[in-house]
């Protein structure tokens, strides 16, 4: 048997975005084959959906903006059609979603904010199919365990890479609106990615697995470049 492949994602804001994908290697290298997952269908994909941040983060997870063209909270604007959640489990693989300044350890908060956390940035809390089952919400996470106006140490969601059965196939990270550059100067955002992304690349996951990190720019504004 090889050992399965991690799948790692970190949304960062309307500024920039992370993708960090990991997927099961075997161990004796052979070419066998996998389930393909895939959020975007490649006829529909395009380098950014929309000019505002909730629409981008819909069409990370599920494929499609579903109609949206503006900004909304998960509670004024819910989907009710599948995500990426759907594809993962179905290929008999496992998924997280972590969040900076998350409201709760674990579950389902559809509390708009909470310190530097935005729920607008947390796109698996738009589907119906999340949030209304338990065993799903479970997946959902704090990333730090002390929520600071500082830099986040993202300390819960970087112990999660330290084994390979700690992490999931799928992990996702929401940086919070400083860490993201939303509210806060570029600057920030260049040292938040210089401490994160080497202790990433450094986990046991990235080591011992294949994996993939992909950053990505959601929009950008003249005040902010």
């Amino acid at each position: 048997m090889g050992a399965r492949f991690k799948v790692l994602v970190l949304g960062l804001c309307l500024m920039f975005g992370i993708l960090i994908a990991s997927f099961a290697v075997s161990t004796d290298h052979d070419k066998r084959s996998y389930p393909t997952i895939q959020a975007t269908p490649s006829s529909q994909a395009t380098y950014v959906e929309a000019a505002v941040s909730d629409p981008n983060y819909l069409a990370l997870i599920g494929g499609s903006t579903f109609g949206l063209t503006a900004d909304c909270y998960p509670t004024q604007c819910s989907v009710s059609d599948a995500s990426i959640v759907d594809s993962i489990e179905r290929a008999g693989l496992t998924w997280k979603a972590w969040a900076e300044d998350y409201p709760v350890s674990q579950g389902c908060s559809l509390s708009p904010s909470n310190a530097e956390y935005n729920s607008k940035h947390f796109p698996f809390l738009y589907f119906q199919n999340i949030v209304n089952d338990p065993s799903r919400c479970d997946n959902l996470l704090r990333a730090n365990s002390i929520v600071t106006s500082s830099i986040e140490t993202d300390d819960l969601f970087l112990k999660s890479l330290g084994s390979t059965s700690s992490a999931a196939n799928y992990n996702w990270l929401t940086p919070n609106q400083c860490d993201d550059i939303h509210d806060c100067p570029v600057s920030t955002g260049d040292k938040y990615l210089s401490q994160l992304v080497p202790k990433i690349l450094s986990s046991t996951v990235f080591t011992t697995q294949n994996a993939a990190l992909f950053i990505t720019f959601a929009e950008s504004s003249a005040s902010k470049t």
